[in-house]
Formats: C-alpha cells, structure tokens, sequence
C-alpha cells in the first residue's frame, strides 16, 4: 500500500479506485520491461482508445533503441 501512495504522489495524483480492497490505479499504461524498468509513463489519458496508439508506438520506440 505504500508504494501506491509513495507512486501516486510522484505521478501527482492519478486516479485511483478500489477493487476487492486494494487501491489500483486508472488509466495509467505503464511501459515496463521484463526487469521491471519502467520506460514510459502515459499520463493523463485523455482517449482511451488513442492512448493504445501512442503505447504501440512507444513500444517500438522502446525496441528499436530510440
């Protein structure tokens, strides 16, 4: 629970909602590799559906080294 607080504050308050008593975060796609970097953060997500292309195309940002 602390590091949702300790993440939340850093990101400056993304929402978040409850779900089977643990807090979780909405609409914040994460780009982390398997060693659990994180290389990008998408936020705020102002379309849902947009956001999918912006994510595709960090993805192979992210693969193709740039």
């Amino acid at each position: 629970m602390a590091a949702l607080s300790t993440c939340t504050s850093a990101l400056r308050s993304p929402p978040t909602f409850r779900a089977g008593s643990v807090e979780r975060f909405k609409r914040l796609p994460l780009l982390i590799d398997a060693t659990r970097t994180v290389h990008s953060v998408l936020y705020p997500v102002p379309d849902p559906g947009g956001s999918v292309q912006d994510g595709l195309a960090l993805i192979d940002a992210v693969g193709s080294g740039s």
